[in-house]
């Protein structure tokens, strides 16, 4: 769509790029005369380079949308091709020659479509992953990194077994092998078992809808957790309709191994809090629903001790994640995350709450 579209003769300097074939030769300067990738803010919103992610809540305004959507982009000259679609009504819209070639024009098919590098299967409406490994009678460092690397997985939605390789990966680092010195027996074991698991990750299917129908309140939560050998944190959105009906889905997460020198538990919790902090930072400006509460949740005192006190009383390490902390800015119809609750608070309130409704029609029966 970019290459499509001409710069202005004044504009082009703009542009310069420095270009040769191999080493050997010299360095020429040439001058791109269309529009470069991201050099507009055209992809902000539903347009992510040149490929459109949108949608409507109802099947009407998902027609209206493509209807819509077709008429302005031919103005500039513009086709939007590849169309897929959840819904067999919106596709009945779409000429043949416009629809995805690779979904061979239907939704009734088992196989995913790629979708900014992730499987969705548009008959279910749900993610999916598609994982392949390569075995290898020898396993060195490289190997190991090269098939790491081939997880895919930006939302943090495969956390619980991505992060069991950043583990391993970074015991790998800490024997000091060279990129192709073979593994020892116990660590190729290690990852032999680890790699002959994966597989089963392709049949996690993650609904791609995170609201209940016809919401009438959003609220978001964030938590996080750590251990001697890592910390993360994640962010589950809540939606509940007027028959107070609730959903929960999991909206992203993001998972860090600790540090290579030994710390006590405390300060990393410190960490995984701001990680938390870090991840609703930049996930709540993407948010398009109106969001009514924003919780983050902790089940460590001592971490909330430290994050109501002054950063400079305490030693660098915990000072330096204190200062590091962000004061999350989120649009006016958010409410600032500035509550830290204990996550026993919750579960006292759940408890106290079942047992008032619940255990009088337990005894009654």
């Amino acid at each position: 769509m970019f290459r499509q579209i001409k710069v202005h003769e004044e504009d082009v300097d703009w542009q310069r790029i420095l270009w040769r074939d191999s080493p050997t030769e010299p360095i020429k300067e040439y001058r791109l005369l269309t529009l470069t990738y991201a050099a507009s803010r055209a992809t902000l919103y539903h347009f992510y380079v040149d490929d459109l992610l949108s949608g409507s809540a109802t099947k009407k305004g998902a027609i209206q949308l493509v209807l819509e959507l077709q008429e302005m982009m031919k103005k500039p000259g513009f086709s939007l091709r590849k169309w897929v679609s959840n819904d067999p009504d919106v596709l009945a819209t779409i000429p043949k020659e416009l629809k995805a070639v690779d979904s061979k024009h239907t939704i009734k098919d088992d196989q995913p479509v790629k979708i900014l590098g992730i499987a969705w299967l548009p008959d279910v409406d749900k993610f999916t992953f598609t994982i392949t490994m390569n075995g290898s009678d020898v396993w060195t460092k490289r190997k190991v990194l090269s098939e790491v690397v081939k997880i895919f997985d930006p939302l943090g939605w495969l956390a619980r077994s991505v992060i069991i390789s950043k583990i391993f990966l970074q015991e790998l680092w800490s024997h000091h092998l060279s990129w192709d010195e073979e593994l020892q027996d116990s660590l190729a074991r290690q990852w032999r078992i680890f790699q002959e698991q994966l597989p089963v990750l392709t049949n996690i299917k993650i609904p791609r809808c995170i609201l209940i129908a016809q919401a009438i309140d959003i609220q978001v939560h964030g938590f996080y957790d750590t251990s001697e050998k890592a910390y993360c944190a994640v962010i589950y959105i809540r939606s509940n309709d007027a028959t107070q009906t609730v959903v929960s889905r999991l909206l992203t997460s993001k998972t860090c191994v600790s540090p290579v020198k030994p710390q006590s538990l405390p300060p990393l919790e410190l960490c995984s809090a701001l990680l938390l902090a870090n991840l609703l930072q930049a996930t709540l400006p993407t948010l398009t629903v109106p969001i009514s509460e924003i919780f983050a949740w902790s089940d460590s005192k001592i971490t909330l001790a430290w994050l109501k006190s002054e950063p400079r009383r305490w030693q660098p390490f915990v000072g330096k994640a204190l200062t590091a902390i962000p004061q999350l800015t989120v649009p006016d119809n958010l409410r600032h995350c500035d509550r830290w609750r204990l996550l026993t608070r919750m579960t006292q309130h759940f408890w106290n709450r079942w047992s008032s409704e619940s255990l009088t029609l337990l005894q009654s029966r």
